[in-house]
């Protein structure tokens, strides 16, 4: 079975925990994936993956986690959206109740 982590923006998630590749290379991963909002929106990920592949060269970094169903124009004009629709989350987005 491979190992992956996932490599996520927390400010997206909310989520406070493991968000440093080093951290995720201590667990001995095979693959640090980025999420598709990192994909979509983050605009040093080149560079994260640039640091990574040097600092961890034995670990496959992947950009994405899943088969995209939505452009990512329209996910980056959702995520505007979200953020003008202070009763919105990102789980409705997620779940499609966004619109």
């Amino acid at each position: 079975m491979a190992r992956i982590g996932i490599l996520t923006c927390s400010n997206a998630t909310q989520d406070l925990g493991c968000s440093s590749a080093s951290c995720l290379a201590e667990f001995r991963v095979d693959a640090i994936h980025f999420t598709y909002c990192m994909k979509v929106l983050c605009p040093f990920k080149g560079k994260y993956k640039a640091a990574l592949e040097e600092a961890f060269p034995n670990i496959k970094i992947v950009i994405g986690t899943h088969q995209e169903n939505i452009t990512p124009e329209e996910y980056r004009e959702r995520v505007k959206n979200l953020f003008n629709q202070p009763r919105k989350t990102m789980v409705d987005l997620i779940l499609n109740r966004d619109k």
